[in-house]
């Protein structure tokens, strides 16, 4: 009969046994397999190279509008806030005053005109007087000359004849002066005119009313703004740029402008503004870049970055941004080598102008012609078997 020893030494052979078969019967299927991935290829390109500033956005058109003339106010026509037109009357003065002077104005012209013409009643009796002492003239002359006429009438004719000539000379006289008088007339009434006219304050162009300083019955004196209208759909984006950039900055460079908030609508600019010197405190230049399509949600006054591309051109590589991963602000990527992934950090200067774009352009980590995985799995780690 065995003893206890042999059973136990029996049965523990048996166990050891049974694992081992245990453990080679599972071996294969505990074998990890390859993860299987899709690719994309990074190709070279050449980018723009860009610099980045930060603008304040300013409108194209903002005006504080003052009346031409004095007055007190009295109607009102907007308020802030509403949207008017070019032309559109925003403040109405009185204007009995200019009235009052238009119509002296033109019935002193009426008059002047009257005077003005060269053959005015006055003209044509003097002309009419010196004709009949000429006449008068001849008719003693030849009297005198067969002597019917004493030397007294001969001498009584010339002298009519000759007040007569200067009673035309001064009636002649009188219609240049009334003709100087009636320029006069005719300036005075359309400058009474034009004030009338100006006694309405109007919009200078399309905008919206952002202020106004008057209301009916205050006193508007000419030259003193009442109202601001600014137009907001044109928009121009103003910063400064450091000596280091102000070289390879030019009037007519392509740019991008976008605003905290609207970083999905990226708007088109072009430099329109590169100021020709610096200012001796901050050593900068003054730029002024114009939106060519400004989004009706940016205001003036508010923050904005300015991406512009410089003439310079720089070796990127381009890359499928489903292949790219992002976390705080680390760009990764894994490359397939000899069916083994290296994980490589990216480095990006420059975000997509277009949210939409479906590149990304990756200044190192990347060469020309690596295998990028797309889409990479989170399980997906450095030096992981994959097969395509």
């Amino acid at each position: 009969m065995p003893s206890m020893h042999s059973l136990l030494a029996l049965s523990m052979s048996a166990a050891l046994a049974a694992c081992s078969h245990g453990a080679a019967a599972t071996a294969p299927d505990a074998a990890i397999a390859p993860t299987r991935v899709q690719t994309t290829t990074a190709r070279r390109r050449d980018a723009p190279e860009t610099r980045t500033f930060f603008a304040t956005l300013t409108a194209e058109q903002q005006a504080s509008v003052a009346p031409l003339v004095s007055g007190r106010v009295e109607r009102r026509f907007v308020e802030r806030g509403d949207r008017v037109r070019a032309g559109d009357p925003l403040f109405r003065l009185r204007d009995g005053d200019y009235r009052d002077q238009s119509a002296q104005a033109a019935a002193a012209l009426g008059q002047a005109l009257s005077r003005s013409v060269t053959d005015s009643p006055e003209v044509r009796a003097a002309r009419a007087n010196a004709e009949a002492a000429d006449e008068s003239l001849r008719r003693i002359e030849t009297l005198a000359s067969q002597g019917s006429a004493s030397a007294q009438d001969l001498s009584r004719a010339r002298a009519e004849r000759t007040n007569a000539n200067a009673q035309l000379a001064l009636a002649e006289q009188g219609v240049r002066a009334a003709r100087f008088v009636t320029a006069q007339a005719r300036a005075q009434l359309s400058a009474t005119q034009r004030a009338i006219r100006e006694a309405i304050v109007r919009a200078p162009f399309d905008g919206e009313v952002i202020e106004r300083r008057a209301e009916v019955g205050d006193f508007a004196p000419a030259g003193v703004p009442i109202v601001t209208v600014l137009r907001r759909d044109s928009l121009r984006a103003r910063f400064n740029a450091g000596q280091a950039d102000s070289f390879a900055l030019r009037a007519g460079l392509r740019a991008t402008i976008t605003v905290d908030g609207l970083a999905d609508a990226p708007m088109p600019a072009v430099l329109r503004f590169v100021s020709p010197s610096s200012t001796e405190s901050a050593r900068a230049l003054t730029v002024e870049a114009t939106i060519e399509r400004a989004d009706p949600r940016a205001r003036p006054g508010q923050f904005a970055t300015v991406r512009v591309e410089l003439e310079q051109r720089q070796p990127r590589v381009a890359v499928d941004r489903r292949a790219v991963r992002s976390l705080a602000g680390v760009f990764r990527a894994f490359v397939v080598r000899d069916r083994r992934v290296e994980e490589r950090v990216l480095f990006v200067p420059e975000e997509p102008e277009d949210p939409a774009a479906t590149e990304l352009l990756v200044a190192r980590g990347l060469a020309d012609g690596d295998a990028v995985v797309l889409d990479p799995p989170a399980s997906l780690t450095d030096g992981a078997e994959v097969s395509r």
